[in-house]
């Protein structure tokens, strides 16, 4: 919710589900979203494999994985990003950054 509460701060809009599967069916719809930030803690899935499945709907769509301890498989490579818990609004704002590669996004799909 804090991050949330920071994106919505910065103006962004934010589509904010409380499970991973919440977000998969969000990720189906049309609507347009320029970055997933999400808890790797979720009720029902991890981020993880939110982050997995999300590739299978939009492959394109970067996504950000929080948290305070996030377990990965070693020896593996990943397409998203890792933003520990608590982070500060600055250390978002270079996540997100990085997983755009631009500045200016509207739209952010949250789940927490």
């Amino acid at each position: 919710m804090n991050t949330s509460n920071m994106l919505v701060d910065w103006e962004h809009s934010v589509s904010e589900v409380p499970s991973g599967a919440q977000a998969l069916q969000l990720l189906e719809t049309d609507l347009q979203f320029d970055v997933v930030v999400a808890d790797y803690a979720l009720p029902g899935m991890s981020g993880l494999d939110l982050a997995t499945k999300r590739k299978q709907i939009k492959p394109e769509l970067p996504i950000v994985l929080t948290g305070v301890y996030v377990e990965l498989p070693p020896h593996k490579t990943f397409d998203f990003l890792r933003l520990g818990k608590p982070h500060s609004q600055e250390e978002l704002a270079e996540a997100l950054k990085a997983a755009l590669n631009a500045e200016g996004a509207d739209g952010v799909a949250s789940a927490s």
